[in-house]
């Protein structure tokens, strides 16, 4: 039987800023960031162009986006030539604009709480999904291309 994705990764992004915007509430500890909030807008960018860019090559070689479905392709160009998971470096990005935009501590001590889920719950789940539909092409491919950078 397959293993199947825990959730969808924006959800568990979304569930763990969300606690720890609870805990920031409960447990108020700014990063003391607030002449750098600016730089926010820097990572949303920055995170958002990746993930466009991500998904301009996934649709470009019609394989599905959805960690739920089975890949029609193994896709090793574009931002893939540099990560196995741009996306997933997108959607960091964008979590760490969002606390830091936020002064939240808490919200920041949650990220590597959900970089663990995402690894173990969703990642480790498309890699098995990978290895069996494109074997030594995708053996090949992960001794090439890290998984985050």
């Amino acid at each position: 039987m397959k293993r199947k994705v825990l959730a969808p990764p924006p959800l568990i992004f979304l569930a763990c800023y969300l606690i720890g915007a609870g805990l920031q509430y409960l447990l108020p500890y700014s990063l003391l960031l607030e002449d750098w909030q600016w730089t926010s807008w820097v990572f949303i960018a920055l995170g958002s162009a990746i993930m466009l860019w991500a998904v301009a090559t996934m649709k470009k070689h019609d394989t599905p986006l959805s960690p739920h479905e089975e890949p029609k392709a193994l896709v090793t160009s574009g931002p893939y030539r540099f990560s196995r998971n741009p996306i997933y470096i997108g959607l960091t990005l964008i979590y760490v604009s969002m606390a830091v935009y936020s002064n939240a501590f808490m919200v920041l001590l949650m990220l590597p709480v959900a970089l663990i889920l995402l690894t173990q719950g969703v990642i480790v789940v498309e890699e098995e999904r990978l290895k069996q539909a494109f074997k030594k092409e995708y053996v090949a491919y992960t001794k090439r291309v890290r998984r985050w950078l």
